[in-house]
């Protein structure tokens, strides 16, 4: 049963973005693994500093690990 349910649900969720793409005339930009990686590292960190501030924390980024 909930493997259906997941089947059902992401069927839903990909005809939800196709009917989208129709609507608005969007067209299907294709994304390399390295930038979705980058987005997805983005979307995390920012998603720890808010659970960070939100105890009262702050957090420091480590000189020796930050990108030149």
């Amino acid at each position: 049963m909930e493997k259906a349910r997941a089947v059902k649900a992401t069927v839903h969720e990909i005809a939800r973005l196709v009917f989208a793409m129709l609507r608005d005339g969007a067209e299907y930009v294709e994304r390399s693994i390295e930038e979705f990686e980058k987005e997805y590292l983005q979307r995390k960190l920012a998603h720890i500093r808010r659970q960070a501030h939100a105890i009262g924390c702050d957090l420091v980024p480590r000189p020796e690990l930050v990108p030149a």
